[in-house]
């Protein structure tokens, strides 16, 4: 009974001993477990930190790609941008090499230009020079063309009156009024007188004679000559003649040997001293000086 009780003792003590290790090793899990529940939700927490991180980071990552895209497209408009603003400096380049070219080649004919000029205006000042000269030697000719032009009249009028019929007799004179009285003055003169006898070479049967009155200014000075009634031919023995009359009429018969005829003035004749001849269609019949004041 002792040893039953001892060993029973031993049993009890050793189940005690071993319930204790069993309660202690409980205990030892049980706060491992506690330990090890809370790190793994320390690691839950930091893993679905890392996790909300991790979706950041890809937000971002996918914000900086756009951006990486953007400055792709942006870095290669700006290389086309750059490469065409080299080629348009290039041609500044080239258009200011040129123009300092040009501008050199300006200075160059600048350069002769002005010498050209200054050969010109040595040349313009002989040419005034010469021009003065040429001038007073017009005017010596135009004195000497005048002259010799109312000489050539002159001997032209003679050389006329000799080789051509005149009249017998011839008279012109001045008439103003009513009364056909003789004046000087040219204001108030209106027709002009005229008489003559007919040449002996002119039939005495011709009927329808014309007469032409011509006023020139002969070797004389005449502000102004009346006006014409147009040109005339007249077929002299010398050839034809151009003359500009005043007044035209014409003569019935010739059968009279002495003609006496009033011709009337369209307009007023000015001072100075008149060659009047008269003409027909055929010879010079004559003329006169006549001098209105």
């Amino acid at each position: 009974m002792t040893f039953i009780k001892s060993t029973s003792r031993r049993w009890l003590a050793g189940l005690s001993v071993i319930m204790g290790l069993g309660i202690l090793g409980i205990g030892v899990i049980l706060s491992d477990r506690s330990t090890l529940d809370e790190e793994l939700k320390a690691e839950r927490v930091q893993t679905e930190s890392l996790f909300s991180g991790k979706i950041l980071l890809q937000k971002e990552v996918s914000s900086l790609e756009r951006l990486i895209d953007k400055f792709k497209v942006r870095t290669v408009e700006q290389a086309e941008d750059l490469s065409l603003l080299k080629q348009q400096i290039l041609v500044k380049e080239r258009a200011l090499h040129s123009g300092v070219s040009t501008i050199n080649q300006l200075k160059s004919e600048f350069i002769e230009i002005q010498a050209l000029r200054d050969r010109l205006n040595e040349l313009n000042e002989r040419l005034v020079a010469t021009n003065a000269l040429l001038e007073k030697e017009n005017e010596s000719l135009r004195v000497n063309l005048i002259q010799t032009s109312n000489e050539y009249t002159q001997l032209e009028s003679e050389f006329r009156e000799k080789s051509e019929a005149k009249a017998n007799y011839i008279r012109i004179e001045a008439l103003h009024g009513k009364k056909n009285k003789q004046t000087r003055k040219a204001s108030q003169t209106q027709r002009i007188y005229l008489s003559f006898a007919w040449p002996e070479t002119v039939g005495k049967l011709q009927q329808g004679k014309k007469l032409y009155l011509v006023f020139s200014s002969g070797n004389s000075t005449v502000n102004q000559l009346p006006k014409s009634k147009g040109k005339v031919l007249v077929s002299l023995k010398n050839g034809p003649l151009e003359i500009e009359p005043v007044v035209i009429t014409e003569v019935q018969s010739t059968r009279k040997e002495r003609q006496e005829i009033v011709l009337e003035l369209s307009e007023k004749l000015s001072a100075g001293v008149y060659q009047a001849d008269i003409y027909t269609d055929d010879f010079l019949l004559g003329g006169t000086q006549l001098r209105l004041d």
